[in-house]
């Protein structure tokens, strides 16, 4: 029995290892692919920026129609993967192959979405299919280990025979620490690989913290806007949201999308993507722009994502909205030249970050990668101030649509 558990143990290692290689490898090769795409072969073909954006962005859009009409509603995200899962209790149906090459293709043409949404759906999707091999080894591990090395190559490999979704009360509690053994082998296996390779990551450190108490009373008066702009873009998305699905076919939406890319593309071609690409470049550059144009952009950039994300042009929403976020904070600085920017951006980009997101959590700690570790203080108070008024406004909402 020892060296049963053993065994399952360390091909359960194997499996989240591969898991781990494929985030890393699926991060590179977005990476490649757009630099190679939007530089390097735009350089070398040496012709006008607008027809190559329009040949790209159109064999992109013909791309996805295709795969669309072919394969369903592909790329999902997380929560689309995990309904399915609940639902079935099992992936059902779902190509990891399939929605690798369309969340690709979203996030090589130019979307304005991160890859984030679509990347964890693949891996939550992998990781499920790694419980259920894992599973249906364990039960059949007598026949398993008499069999030969092809056979059990087939059996560890095959991607759609040999799983066992089902899971009993005795496994689960087992299983549920198995799982989070396994997602830390899975995010060293991909940390390792990265510094490897000395691979590029999505963080941009912004500025140093100091005279925090100087600026908190320039930012203060900004937060009750800056909630009301998360309010505005919110209700925005779902009016864009409702006119979009009421109005377009899927294809309709697809080439609408498309359309607006190459607008983009054309007219302000550096709030293509998540902003991962461009994040640099702001940090550099965005305290010598005018507060106007910080606005005007951070607008833009939070319509592009809206649109991208109800016309197909599948996606994750956190770094777009985070680089909108310090879009914003970076016009406020331009405003009040007196406060340090560090401070300011922290706060107004918590705080915009939070009111519009639906995962508190995740956007306090992913926004605090970005900034000095003693800014941390900061981004807790001024997130939890956010997450305290968007709940307070969300009840105010709800018991005026009940009793009214």
């Amino acid at each position: 029995m020892k060296y049963k558990q053993l065994n399952i143990l360390l091909i359960s290692i194997m499996y989240s290892s591969i898991i781990g290689l494929f985030a890393f490898l699926f991060l590179r090769v977005e990476a490649t692919l757009t630099h190679f795409l939007w530089y390097t072969l735009k350089d070398k073909i040496n012709t006008y920026n607008i027809l190559y954006n329009f040949v790209l962005i159109f064999i992109g859009t013909i791309f996805l129609l295709f795969i669309k009409k072919r394969y369903g509603d592909v790329p999902q995200n997380h929560h689309e993967v995990d309904n399915n899962f609940k639902n079935n209790g099992s992936i059902g149906n779902y190509n990891i192959i399939q929605n690798t090459i369309s969340a690709l293709v979203v996030l090589v043409v130019g979307a304005g979405v991160g890859p984030e949404a679509t990347l964890m759906g693949i891996l939550y999707g992998m990781s499920i299919w790694q419980a259920d091999k894992a599973r249906y080894i364990f039960q059949n591990y007598e026949n398993f280990i008499d069999i030969n090395l092809n056979r059990k190559l087939e059996i560890l490999f095959h991607p759609t025979k040999y799983l066992n979704s089902k899971t009993t009360q005795n496994t689960l509690k087992r299983e549920k620490l198995l799982s989070v053994l396994l997602i830390i082998n899975g995010i060293i296996i991909y940390l390792l690989l990265s510094n490897l390779v000395n691979a590029p990551g999505f963080i941009t450190k912004i500025g140093n913290i100091d005279n925090v108490i100087k600026t908190i009373p320039y930012a203060l008066p900004i937060v009750p806007v800056v909630i009301i702009t998360g309010f505005l873009y919110t209700v925005v998305n779902k009016q864009i949201e409702k006119f979009i699905n009421s109005s377009y076919t899927i294809n309709q939406k697809i080439i609408l999308g498309g359309i607006v890319i190459f607008l983009i593309a054309t007219f302000a071609h550096n709030l293509l993507f998540s902003g991962q690409h461009t994040m640099n470049l702001v940090v550099d550059m965005a305290l010598q722009l005018s507060a106007i144009f910080l606005f005007l952009s951070a607008i833009i950039k939070l319509l592009f994502l809206s649109i991208c994300l109800n016309t197909g042009w599948k996606g994750g929403d956190i770094f777009p909205l985070m680089f909108s976020a310090f879009l914003q904070g970076y016009a406020w600085s331009v405003i009040f030249p007196e406060a340090n920017s560090t401070v300011m951006i922290s706060i107004i980009a918590t705080t915009f970050l939070i009111t519009v997101s639906k995962q508190d959590i995740v956007a306090l700690i992913v926004i605090s990668l970005f900034f000095p570790i003693n800014a941390l203080p900061v981004i807790i108070v001024f997130g939890g101030l956010a997450i305290t008024i968007k709940r307070f406004v969300k009840t105010k909402i709800k018991n005026f649509l009940i009793y009214n």
